[in-house]
């Protein structure tokens, strides 16, 4: 069975624009070649709130989460 998995954006400075993410595209390639389906990209605001919300959310539907 395969794996599933989301990837969790953590950055205000991604949000504005100001730092484009380049992590998310080279991390869903390798997770392809490994035979995982990414199921979710989500940038977030730096706010925990936010962050344990997301966290709880992914962990609950995905094999994998990365942040």
């Amino acid at each position: 069975m395969a794996k599933t998995a989301a990837i969790l954006i953590i950055g205000s400075e991604v949000l504005s624009g100001k730092v484009t993410d380049e992590n998310s595209p080279y991390l869903a390639r390798e997770l392809r070649d490994l035979g995982v389906d990414l199921r979710r990209i989500v940038p977030i605001p730096d706010e925990l709130r936010v962050i344990v919300e997301v966290v709880r959310d992914m962990a609950g539907t995905q094999d994998l989460v990365f942040t």
